[in-house]
């Protein structure tokens, strides 16, 4: 499949998430792909190439699971996915390797189709960010990282991975992540000796801001809503439990929960 988008006129952005959906339905990664639709709406030239590695316990998807690279377009937005195994999913160095072995060879296609991009966006450090330096340091091509991954921050990431996520963070351009509190503890904890992390939140839809506020009579219940994916490192228990609190002085007030897990 040949799809060309190159122009030199405008920038040209490629886009290597971490994770990602895998059909517009899929939430999993669903602002990576959210921003990539915002950057091509905003009239860049935008790339993706999304490494879908299966881990072994998905054993079955061994014998019946995709392999090889497929190429689509997205709403205009080239999306190369790479799928195949992840062989080494406790092992953080050959993970790391594995991811950019695949990558470099999405890549080669990738600038042979639609030509070299002026910068690279990494979603997540582990392990896209690996992937990003292996190009940068072989093609000369900056990426910057918006860091999502609330891993580093609950302990959960391994003093291997810990330094593969310093690298990462050493030769990017720039470095985000999508909330103050956690910029402050990415500055602390990955102890960079060059600048601080800074603060980009996740994208809104335009008509957050533009769709008309209803007015309604208070002595109606006023209604929150809160959608998010149902695990608990999303914190639901502790809005419900802030809810309650609320309810003692304010009890005119209702909450509705949507999401999925």
């Amino acid at each position: 499949m040949g799809i060309n988008l190159t122009d030199n006129s405008i920038m040209h952005v490629l886009v290597i998430p971490s994770w990602y959906p895998s059909n517009p339905d899929d939430i999993g990664g669903s602002f990576f792909r959210e921003q990539a639709l915002a950057l091509k709406k905003q009239g860049c030239k935008v790339g993706v190439i999304a490494l879908q590695l299966r881990p072994l316990r998905n054993w079955r998807s061994i014998f019946t699971g995709k392999y090889g690279l497929n190429i689509e377009l997205d709403h205009e937005v080239l999306t190369y996915r790479k799928h195949g195994m992840i062989w080494f999913h406790r092992t953080p160095k050959l993970q790391a390797w594995l991811w950019k072995k695949n990558a470099l060879q999405a890549y080669g296609q990738y600038v042979t189709q639609n030509g070299k991009p002026d910068i690279i966006h990494v979603h997540s450090m582990l392990y896209a960010g690996w992937a990003a330096k292996a190009i940068s340091d072989k093609f000369k091509i900056p990426y910057v990282v918006t860091e999502h991954n609330t891993a580093f921050a609950r302990g959960l990431v391994t003093k291997t991975q810990k330094n593969i996520a310093q690298q990462i963070a050493e030769s990017a351009k720039k470095k985000f992540a999508v909330s103050e509190p956690f910029a402050e503890f990415l500055t602390a904890h990955l102890e960079q000796n060059n600048t601080l992390w800074e603060v980009m939140p996740n994208v809104v839809h335009s008509r957050f801001f533009t769709l008309p506020i209803e007015k309604r009579e208070m002595q109606k219940p006023f209604v929150f809503i809160s959608i998010f994916l149902l695990t608990p490192k999303k914190g639901g228990r502790i809005l419900i439990s802030a809810f309650a609190k609320a309810l003692d002085s304010q009890p005119n007030l209702k909450l509705v929960i949507g999401g999925d897990g």
